[in-house]
């Protein structure tokens, strides 16, 4: 197996303006592979409001926040991992979002310019990007 290490910082996030029956989480980040640095990109995390209620948040909630913030996150492993990761993407979270919350926002670490690791594991034979 080939494996690189990415390292992923956040540099800062916002509530976007009410558009419709829906919030809008922004999350900036940047993604720096080896020695090069990657451009400054976003993930929007759009969560409907009967989907918050559900979960028992409402915005503003910092605890919202965080489920917000592990969507984004795993959104961008997973687009990394299969090099399919563009500068801006986004997570819906409407109708198809789980019934409850898959995330304890208790667990979940939110500190912006603390940059965290992960590994891109790819099986021999393709190259890493």
């Amino acid at each position: 197996m080939a494996s690189k290490i990415v390292t992923f910082s956040r540099t800062d996030s916002e509530w976007l303006p009410h558009i419709g029956d829906y919030d809008t989480y922004i999350f900036r980040y940047t993604v720096v592979e080896s020695e090069l640095m990657g451009k400054p990109e976003s993930v929007k995390v759009k969560i409907s409001r009967s989907t918050q209620t559900a979960w028992g948040f409402m915005r503003p909630d910092s605890n919202l926040d965080k489920v917000m913030f592990q969507f984004a996150l795993d959104l961008v492993a997973r687009k990394v991992q299969d090099s399919t990761l563009r500068t801006d993407e986004e997570v819906v979270l409407f109708n198809d979002a789980p019934q409850k919350c898959p995330y304890d926002p208790e667990k979940i670490q939110f500190k912006f310019g603390v940059p965290l690791e992960f590994q891109v594991v790819r099986p021999f034979g393709f190259k890493l990007p």
